[in-house]
């Protein structure tokens, strides 16, 4: 009796390897392929379990029905191990899904087949009959054509696997290679085990070593799961990088020739892999011989380049060649791995345009800051200076008061108090035109549309008087304007008043205000007289504070240091022409919004 069972030993050893390698392969089944190979070993314990029961049944019936079910594992186990080879090597989107179909169908149709071949004996003929033999009795029958088909199924889809993984073998690194070499060789040994049970073989009583040969292929497969992380550690394939990639990459062999190209490449070049594997890369990159010459260098290069695809669109290209070398050194490729950097180098250029602008305008800023600490600075020492003359005039006129005071010179008392009085008078209006500068800027008034003949006609009115005395005429021609109507108000009265006081012996006197066409889409107001003119030496000095061309015409020189700060309230600016003895003509704009500055 223990003998008997001793004969079992060796199939039992091959279950018991199949299951532990099964549930491992369940407890991993994160890694690519792995699920599959759980599959392929499950169909690998049923073949091996059929087979036991099969040499256990003393009965036909029981060895039939057992070698019925063997075939779930013998038909499945190829397929499932082609299966398997295919996602281990990232290639299974190479089979399309009509393939797929068919593959599975076979075995399907073959299994409902086999369960009804009592009615057609399309499977196994009838001449199925047990022969008596030691250590087990062993079930024989005949092969029918569609049995032979299931062969060659059989055959196909283990030979399809084995390949692949050869083909494979080539590409990978050596840790890799190891891997793919210990599954292999596993495949190896139930492929052979087939032969002996095809040609009709009894090996020490035993008409299917296959299920044997399971026990040698999982104990191989332990030793790898151990000694290398065999399914730990598994090859990503080519395939699955090259396809992938966001990157463009071109492979040339020594003949400047596409090798292979990936989908990436294929989008900025619109074509297809059939279109261009194999042309030249002139042939390819035409009327852009630059591109073509980065392919012929022998040295690795980083360049950016401008391409422009045949639809137009336009990339700039962050790009990598690199020379191919054999294990010799020898020359036999070029490869171009090219990434799009479009928006990274608009963002560049966009942020390169602001720093400029903002340096741009810190420069001018700096400008217009030390140009008001100048004028302020001027302001300072004028203000002294103006200020100063009045209170010595006042202060050298009281001595003289105590001096008429102490001689009871009554006339010469009255005639110095007047002078004291004038030069009070002087000093009010210097105050009050500085503390007017002083508010310009910080009081402002809500802009408004205002017609600028009516600001004319207001302002002509304030200023009648010095009009209608010189007898000067004015003559209007303005459109609309958007400010602070108080503000130009004291822009035209000064320009006014200044034209009337400047206008000297002329008999025909007369003022002319206009728009004289635009500058920057804004308006060119003008105001011009026939007056003495001003020498361009002084065309800017008279917009300084208390600069007075002429000490005998009334006045604090700090009418147009009013007028050119307002009208650089409202963004705008002024100037003008004018010649000694030609008149003079005041140009300015007004961009139709206030604020302080």
């Amino acid at each position: 009796m223990i003998n008997d069972w001793l004969n079992y030993l060796p199939l039992l050893i091959s279950i018991v390897l199949t299951t532990g390698v099964a549930l491992y392969a369940w407890r991993h089944h994160q890694s690519p392929g792995i699920n599959t190979f759980m599959f392929v070993t499950l169909a690998e314990l049923s073949w091996s379990v059929g087979y036991l029961f099969e040499l256990s049944s003393p009965s036909l019936a029981g060895k039939l029905f057992w070698d019925d079910f063997q075939f779930i594992g013998s038909l499945f186990v190829p397929l499932l191990l082609m299966n398997f080879a295919y996602e281990y090597t990232g290639q299974e989107s190479s089979l399309s899904r009509h393939v797929r179909v068919l593959l599975w169908a076979f075995p399907i149709l073959f299994l409902l087949l086999l369960y009804t071949n009592s009615w057609h004996g399309l499977i196994r003929d009838s001449t199925a009959h047990i022969e008596l033999g030691r250590p087990f009795d062993v079930l024989l029958y005949g092969f029918t054509p569609l049995m032979w088909v299931s062969f060659i199924y059989g055959y196909g889809t283990y030979l399809a696997a084995i390949i692949l993984f050869i083909r494979n073998l080539f590409r990978q690194q050596r840790l890799f290679r190891v891997q793919t070499l210990i599954i292999v060789v596993g495949f190896v040994f139930p492929f052979l085990g087939t032969i002996p049970g095809l040609l009709g073989f009894i090996i020490f009583g035993q008409r299917d070593i296959v299920p044997y040969t399971f026990g040698i292929a999982n104990l191989i497969y332990a030793w790898g799961l151990f000694r290398y992380g065999l399914f730990d550690i598994v090859p990503i394939a080519r395939d699955a990088v090259m396809e992938n990639m966001d990157d463009a990459v071109i492979v040339l062999d020594i003949q400047s020739r596409i090798v292979d190209v990936n989908p990436a490449a294929l989008d900025g070049l619109e074509t297809t892999a059939i279109q261009i594997i194999g042309l030249d890369i002139t042939q390819v990159l035409v009327g852009r011989p630059d591109l073509i010459d980065l392919f012929q260098q022998d040295e690795p290069l980083r360049e950016d380049v401008i391409y422009k695809s045949p639809s137009g669109r336009s990339y700039i290209l962050d790009s990598f060649i690199t020379p191919l070398h054999d294990q010799h050194n020898k020359l036999i490729g070029r490869l171009l791995v090219a990434r799009d950097i479009t928006e990274q180098r608009m963002a560049e250029t966009e942020l390169r345009k602001a720093h400029n602008e903002l340096e741009s305008r810190v420069q001018i800023r700096t400008a217009e800051l030390e140009e008001k600490n100048a004028e302020l600075e001027r302001f300072t020492y004028t203000v002294s200076h103006d200020l100063k003359s009045p209170l010595v005039t006042i202060s050298g006129y009281l001595g003289y008061l105590r001096e008429d005071i102490a001689s009871g010179n009554i006339r010469r008392l009255e005639k110095d108090a007047e002078r004291i009085a004038s030069a009070v008078s002087r000093m009010d209006m210097l105050l009050k035109d500085l503390l007017e500068l002083s508010r310009i800027g910080r009081v402002v008034n809500p802009p408004q549309e205002i017609p600028f003949k009516e600001l004319v006609n207001e302002a002509m009115r304030t200023v009648h008087g010095q009009l209608e005395s010189g007898g000067i005429t004015v003559q209007i021609h303005l459109p609309h304007v958007n400010g602070d109507k108080p503000r130009l108000l004291e822009v035209l009265q000064n320009l006014l008043d200044n034209a009337a006081k400047f206008m000297g012996d002329q008999p025909d006197p007369m003022i002319e205000i206009g728009v004289n066409g635009e500058e920057d889409g804004k308006p060119v107001f003008f105001m011009k007289d026939n007056g003495i003119g001003i020498a361009p030496e002084y065309h800017n000095q008279i917009f300084g504070l208390f600069n007075r061309l002429d000490s005998q015409i009334e006045g604090t020189g700090i009418g147009l240091a009013l007028v050119k700060r307002i009208i650089e309230l409202h963004n705008g600016r002024i100037w003008v022409v004018s010649e000694l003895g030609k008149g003079a003509t005041f140009f300015f704009t007004i961009a139709g919004e206030t604020g302080e500055k």
